[in-house]
């Protein structure tokens, strides 16, 4: 069933085209993923989705309704950039997001639920500059989540949300994130350059072409299987750089 389409949308930002006539839809409960070339529009295309970018052309329909240019509520998002208020601890942090949303029940129980889920309990009176870049990114996670359940967001855009980390702390992450996802049934749009990471989680893999960004192949990992699946990606990216 499909829950997200996006159809025909085009960005540019002035003379720089960034996105030409873009087309993919996403399936509920399905964990999709975009891998392309740098600068090829992957987060402009989640600005977009998120209401923070207006297209100049196209549409983006959710679950039947049209969302393009709007700020709906209704998509999760992680951006790139953690952006933690360095003045709250980590508990205060999450619970910004209750306090800005209105009509929020329960929320100091919501908050403590995700971070067992997340092993953020020990760490709650620590502030951003005492956490270590992993448990930045868990506190960043905690919040999307939190926000998608407070809102009830079908779907979590996450943006390169394992950057930066040691392969260790990656790992430990992506599978904790992965087993919360799958339990929740949420459907995800997954933003990375890192092909085995991508592979691994995804069960599907759009790749965009070099900008303006448009849809070269997908890849259905519940169809054709993973043997061999990183070195076809890498060829088609290879292709566009």
């Amino acid at each position: 069933m499909k829950i997200l389409k996006i159809k025909n949308i085009s960005k540019s930002f002035d003379k720089l085209k960034v996105l030409h006539k873009l087309n993919f839809e996403v399936k509920k409960g399905e964990f999709f993923s975009i891998v392309g070339p740098n600068g090829c529009g992957k987060t402009t295309i989640l600005n977009i989705l998120a209401g923070i970018l207006v297209p100049d052309s196209g549409k983006i329909i959710l679950e039947k309704e049209d969302i393009t240019g709007k700020i709906s509520g209704k998509l999760g998002y992680m951006p790139q950039k953690d952006i933690l208020l360095p003045w709250r601890n980590v508990f205060d942090n999450l619970k910004l997001v209750t306090e800005v949303q209105e009509n929020a029940a329960n929320t100091n129980s919501l908050i403590k639920e995700y971070m067992k889920k997340l092993n953020l309990l020990a760490f709650k009176k620590f502030y951003p500059y005492q956490l270590s870049g992993g448990f930045i990114k868990r506190t960043s996670l905690a919040r999307t989540l939190i926000y998608s359940t407070i809102t009830g967001a079908n779907v979590i855009m996450l943006d390169e949300p394992f950057s930066n980390l040691d392969a260790m702390t990656k790992y430990d992450l992506k599978m904790d994130l992965e087993k919360i996802l799958r339990e929740e049934g949420r459907t995800i749009i997954f933003v990375t350059h890192d092909i085995s990471e991508a592979i691994s989680i995804s069960d599907r893999i759009v790749i965009f072409k070099k900008r303006p960004a448009r849809i070269k192949k997908i890849f259905d990992l519940r169809e054709m299987g993973k043997e061999g699946l990183e070195e076809k990606i890498m060829k088609n990216l290879k292709d566009e750089i």
